[in-house]
């Protein structure tokens, strides 16, 4: 670039250019050196919503919101249905669950997904999957956290499937709500694929991108390949093969291909006794993860081999 230095308000920058993977890459680092922020992976398809044209406007939506909100808890006092409407956050037209101290208000969406497994009704972990995927960029990628105004642009780890098939009866599912899943979930499994693949295999770009509060990915290795991951896209797929018999699609023998392939990977990353995780650049670097192991046994269910199964 021509221009060295870049004034941003009252603070100069240092500006330079890396290249990455093929990707030319913008640094800006302020001269006093005081790095204030990084982005990284950044979906430019994904926009804010824009402002409501005015006050009364706003007024407006929110009033509706809260009859619709106060419709849906009959019954309940209007001062305590407010107070609830204001725990939510509504963001397109849906409320999420958010468990933080009002004045910051956000969604993750891990803690969406733990709490979709509390519901005995299938169509409530529907709603629940589906305003997480309704949240997703233009590119497919679903937010691992949401605030308000933005979405930050970081990927979930893809629990969907297996919230779903926690739920075993769609009878009752609404056709279009389960073609919206479909659509939804087809598209957020295809920016996984596009994205976060390899030679048959899923892996997490970034160790925190797991989700794992201390994560039991391998230590200044990524992308790396992990068998939780390989136990979600197994649980995608299939819960896609469930919801394309369920509306009559013809893609239900491939989706069931694709899930038993991620239980080969599984089984891949099994040592008889533990699992492990591996680089996805090299196969032959590969270390211990044990916290994941103690997720997989409680909640991946038939999904797992049945001979690992006997060894846990």
């Amino acid at each position: 670039l021509a221009v060295q230095q870049l004034k941003i308000g009252n603070v100069i920058y240092n500006v330079g250019t890396a290249t990455i993977s093929g990707h030319t890459v913008l640094t800006l680092t302020p001269a006093d050196g005081k790095l204030e922020a990084i982005f990284w992976d950044c979906d430019l398809t994904y926009a804010k919503y824009p402002v409501a044209e005015s006050v009364d406007a706003a007024a407006k939506q929110a009033e509706e919101a809260f009859k619709a909100f106060k419709a849906a808890v009959r019954g309940t006092n209007e001062i305590y249905a407010y107070a609830l409407w204001l725990g939510y956050m509504p963001m397109k037209g849906q409320s999420l669950v958010v468990g933080n101290k009002i004045g910051n208000v956000k969604a993750e969406m891990r803690d969406q997904n733990l709490a979709a497994l509390a519901f005995k009704d299938a169509e409530k972990v529907f709603d629940l999957v589906l305003s997480q995927l309704r949240l997703m960029t233009k590119g497919g990628m679903v937010p691992a956290l949401v605030k308000t105004g933005s979405i930050v642009p970081e990927a979930c780890a893809p629990l969907w499937g297996l919230v779903m098939l926690r739920n075993p009866d769609w009878s009752k599912i609404p056709a279009e709500k389960a073609e919206e899943m479909y659509d939804l979930l087809t598209k957020a499994v295809g920016w996984w694929e596009k994205n976060r693949s390899k030679d048959g295999a899923f892996f997490y770009a970034y160790a925190h991108e797991s989700g794992w509060a201390h994560n039991a990915l391998l230590p200044g290795a990524t992308p790396v390949v992990t068998p939780d991951l390989a136990g979600w896209m197994a649980a995608n797929y299939k819960a896609l093969g469930k919801l394309a018999a369920l509306l009559g699609k013809d893609e239900a023998a491939a989706y069931a291909e694709k899930s038993a392939a991620q239980v080969e990977v599984l089984k891949s990353l099994w040592t008889g006794e533990n699992y492990f995780c591996r680089s996805a650049l090299d196969e032959s670097v590969k270390a211990p993860c044990t916290a994941a192991l103690g997720l997989l046994t409680g909640i991946l269910g038939d999904l797992l081999p049945k001979d690992i199964a006997a060894e846990l």
